[in-house]
């Protein structure tokens, strides 16, 4: 789920300001500086993101937290390229979500911290890996049907709009997860 929706965000997100920029009447320079911040701002609401979500694991618990940040991409997928990209003056709108789509891709640093608190020695580090990697040829086949339906749609922002959906799917196999907030690291 994770890996769907911010690949898809910082993927397209750099052609989203560009085109944005350039329907503002901005020079395709201006577009391509414009575009570097926006993927500045989305890593900077990231790495934000990643540090305030251990704290937050550890006072509200795993399935809570991951649940929270789930929420906030799926409302920050839909605001950026579902609603800010087709306003009238949507550059500036776009740009902020931007920053919140960022904070919700915080949700990555959640397994580092609850993945290995699943597993124990003799199988943490086959677990982490395999769950990790199997997740990234799932996001990259979605990676591309995104670009094919860009191209058979004729927008942008509706395809990656769409990408919200892996979130609300997941908000739903959250509550089948195992709890880890206070327990030890099995053996």
């Amino acid at each position: 789920m994770a890996i769907i929706g911010l690949w898809a965000g910082a993927v397209y997100e750099p052609t989203a300001i560009m085109q944005l920029a350039e329907k503002a009447g901005a020079k395709p320079s201006a577009a391509v500086h414009l575009a570097s911040f926006g993927t500045g701002l989305l890593s900077i609401g990231t790495i934000i993101g990643c540090i305030m979500l251990v704290p937050l694991a550890e006072r509200f618990g795993r399935k809570a937290t991951l649940a929270g940040f789930y929420a906030l991409m799926v409302i920050s997928i839909v605001l950026s390229f579902g609603w800010a990209f087709y306003l009238p003056h949507a550059l500036v709108p776009f740009i902020v979500v931007l920053f919140f789509l960022g904070i919700g891709g915080g949700n990555f640093a959640m397994f580092s911290l609850w993945l290995p608190e699943q597993y124990t020695t003799d199988r943490r580090a086959t677990a982490f890996a395999f769950s990790t990697s199997i997740g990234r040829f799932i996001g990259a086949g979605v990676t591309f049907l995104i670009g094919a339906l860009v191209h058979g749609m004729g927008t942008l922002g509706t395809p990656v709009a769409l990408t919200a959906v892996a979130f609300v799917i997941g908000l739903f196999i959250i509550p089948f997860g195992y709890e880890t907030r206070g327990t030890e690291l099995p053996e």
